[in-house]
């Protein structure tokens, strides 16, 4: 709403915009941007202006009956009155003759959001001597500018909605593979109750809707009239939802093929060059990029991994705009592509005691991630305190994905560990940050309780491989497993290059002896039941990543815990009763 504080900034946009004033003009709501800056509230069932100058102070055009809806209107700034039409015009004509004004018109309806003014008084305006530009660059400023806080909470609402999509139409698919087909209205209800608890809220939907149905914009499905989702289907997920806190909703179109079509499309990928892979950590591919390489990758924790590990450059980018930038070899010279997208603007401090420090392990890194992200959520951080530490590949690969699942900013540096961080002035370009952290293990116990979602010992699956295993934790799990049996399903996931080696080494066998499953090609963001059993409660795992996504996309309780007690939790179906040692 405008005040006497907003109008500095205002102004200055008018003053940016080489612009003379702002004139608003509202007749029974029929102009929700200008009644929304001006605080109007009731029926205006007279024509108001209001003109905001780049200079000076605001004066509004009121009717001599009505001036219940100008409540708001600062009693410093005038108002003129008038009674007819002539008068008004008068009033108007003295305000804006000669001047360039804006008002919320766009011309050709381009954007009908925009397009609130009425032919005639835009007639009226440039009758009185105004050139009338759009108001749209003015609207953007004001009504879509988030907050840091409005933007990380639609940015993480964003996440939780994509992993809720991914789960639902991999559920739809196993569901028809299996021959007992769900019904949309059950896919839908599914993701409402994904909603519930991951804390999200939706005013109304989701829109489910299959083949036929999908090509229907205000298609709503219906258990009266139920349409069964089935193999061979296109399957269009359309969802969108805030965080229950006062968020900013986030909202997302889905769509996906239950069957061949889908491979087709991977197909037409590799008949134009593509190498099909089917991993969320290329980089642990044997051409992975290099130092310095320009890339373009998408997958979040693929991105905060290439730019702070490898030290590649790339953005986080979009399905298809990826492809675009293969097809044509060029990518937006910006952000982390370029030295100055890459300066680390906040400090993160440990300070844990001698004793946390001897028993960190791969849960640790992935808490530190989680909690790092959540304090940087759009700034690139350097986390110092690790220098002395061993801090392995995998450690980072832990560290990116749950970075990358509470924070929007492309990258990260771990002073002395990151290629770009050898010193603190390296990973700032010698400026100093703008903001500073200290980590306890205080801190960190509370970010491992969040993730930590489960009260009992008991557990039901151990989930591994978010995201996809190395050939050397494939190594140490494969040790680990030697020998025993498992009580519960352990389940990893991996690439089909990894799994290659893997096999060939003898680590598959191992843990295939012990009753786990290594799977490829596919990943836990996809994966639900059958293969997550339904009557499985709780989930451990060593993922920071897949503990946030895995409560709310699958709807179970999980443990994060170390390698280590994944495994035990496999041969014994219980989890250690105490805490990490490096949070005590």
């Amino acid at each position: 709403m405008l005040t006497p504080a907003m109008l500095p900034r205002l102004q200055a946009l008018l003053s940016d915009a080489e612009l003379d004033g702002w004139l608003l003009y509202d007749f029974r709501g029929t102009n929700a941007i200008a009644a929304g800056l001006l605080g109007f509230e009731g029926l205006c069932s007279r024509r108001v202006f209001a003109f905001i100058p780049r200079v000076g102070t605001p004066i509004g055009i009121q009717h001599a009956i009505e001036p219940g809806p100008w409540a708001h209107w600062p009693a410093e700034w005038p108002r003129r009155v008038y009674s007819g039409w002539r008068a008004l015009e008068a009033e108007v004509q003295a305000l804006v003759q000669g001047k360039r004004v804006a008002m919320e018109y766009s011309p050709g309806d381009a954007i009908p959001y925009l397009d609130r003014i009425p032919a005639g008084v835009l007639e009226m305006v440039r009758a009185a001597g105004a050139t009338v530009e759009s108001s749209a660059t003015l609207v953007s400023h004001v009504y879509a500018t988030w907050t840091p806080a409005q933007r990380a909470s639609h940015e993480r609402a964003a996440e939780q909605i994509a992993d809720i999509a991914r789960e639902v139409i991999a559920h739809a698919g196993a569901m028809a593979r299996a021959g007992t087909p769900a019904a949309e209205h059950e896919l839908q209800q599914r993701i409402l109750d994904a909603f519930a608890r991951a804390g999200l809220e939706t005013d109304h939907g989701p829109d489910v809707a299959a083949s036929e149905n999908a090509a229907n914009p205000h298609y709503v499905p219906s258990a009266a009239a139920p349409r069964l989702v089935q193999l061979g289907d296109t399957l269009l997920v359309d969802l969108w939802a805030k965080e229950s806190n006062g968020g900013v909703n986030a909202d997302q179109t889905w769509m996906a093929s239950l069957g061949e079509p889908s491979e087709g499309l991977a197909e037409a990928y590799v008949q134009m060059g593509a190498r099909a892979t089917y991993t969320c950590a290329p980089y642990l591919l044997a051409d992975r990029p290099r130092f310095g390489q320009q890339i373009a990758f998408a997958e979040s924790n693929a991105v905060a991994f290439a730019n702070s590990a490898l030290g590649a450059r790339t953005m986080k980018y979009p399905d298809y705009l990826d492809i675009l930038i293969a097809l044509t070899g060029r990518a937006p010279k910006a952000g982390p592509h370029l030295d100055a997208g890459r300066r680390a603007t906040v400090r993160v401090d440990l300070a844990l005691d001698p004793a946390s420090r001897s028993g960190i392990d791969d849960a640790f890194f992935a808490t530190l991630g989680y909690h790092v992200g959540a304090l940087a959520p759009h700034d690139i951080p350097v986390v110092c305190g690790l220098e002395h530490h061993p801090v392995s590949g995998d450690d980072l690969k832990g560290f990116s994905a749950a970075f990358a699942a509470t924070s929007a900013a492309p990258m990260f540096h771990v002073l002395g560990v990151t290629p770009e961080a050898a010193t603190i002035e390296e990973a700032t370009g010698g400026l100093a940050p703008v903001q500073g952290f200290a980590v306890d293990a205080a801190g960190l116990r509370t970010t491992w309780r969040e993730l930590s979602s489960a009260t009992e010992p008991e557990v039901d699956l151990v989930s591994l491989g978010n995201p996809h295993f190395s050939l050397k934790e494939l190594a140490e799990l494969a040790a680990l497993i030697a020998g025993r049996r498992l009580v519960i399903p352990l389940i990893v996931t991996c690439s089909r290059e990894i799994h290659e080696r893997a096999e060939a080494l003898g680590y598959v066998a191992r843990i295939e002896a012990a009753g786990g499953k290594v799977i490829n090609d596919t990943c836990w963001c996809f994966i639900g039941e059958p293969i997550v059993p339904p009557d499985a409660r709780t989930i451990a795992t060593n993922s920071g990543k897949f503990a946030h996504y895995g409560a709310g996309g699958l709807g179970r309780r999980m443990h994060l815990r170390c390698l280590a007690d994944c495994v035990e939790a496999a041969c014994t179906g219980r989890v250690p009763t105490t805490p990490p040692p490096w949070l005590l």
